[in-house]
């Protein structure tokens, strides 16, 4: 099974994705629970731009093993992708999972401000990037987006937002 999900890999890496997503099909008909099969699956059709397919074998990962933080970080991505995506709260329940055990990881606090800003919820949007911010300061467009946010709530007043 390995050396059939290598191989698969490698083809994806040569920029053969459809022969990539034939050999992880063909070894998840034989072994529907390989996670490897499943991680690769769903990063090689998020790439693909074939976001359902993504999000249905991050799930299948999540439901054999909800520790899984890898595969919860890819559903993420994947329901966001596209901007809002299809289904920000979610997106929100994962990355609040993901948060409770990664809160030093400056990205996920990236992302849930995206969100938060997407909803027009800027005040925890706001607090967020600050989180960001506090954990790595080095980030010129989390910066950005900050001191935009904090202009947007001085035009309106924000109590609330």
């Amino acid at each position: 099974m390995d050396s059939e999900i290598i191989a698969a890999e490698n083809l994806f890496r040569q920029g053969q994705a459809r022969e990539a997503l034939d050999r992880l099909a063909a070894v998840l008909v034989s072994d529907p629970d390989n996670k490897r099969a499943l991680r690769s699956l769903g990063a090689i059709c998020h790439s693909q731009g074939l976001r359902n397919d993504a999000v249905t074998a991050f799930e299948r990962l999540i439901k054999l093993d909800e520790g899984d933080t890898e595969a919860r970080r890819g559903l993420v991505t994947a329901l966001l992708a596209d901007g809002l995506g299809r289904d920000p709260e979610k997106a929100r329940g994962h990355l609040e999972r993901l948060l409770a055990s990664n809160q030093n990881d400056h990205n996920l606090w990236n992302t849930l401000a995206r969100l938060e800003a997407g909803a027009e919820r800027l005040v925890p949007a706001l607090a967020a990037l600050e989180r960001s911010l506090l954990l790595n300061p080095s980030q010129p467009e989390t910066t950005r987006a900050a001191e935009s946010i904090r202009a947007r709530l001085a035009g309106i007043g924000a109590p609330g937002s």
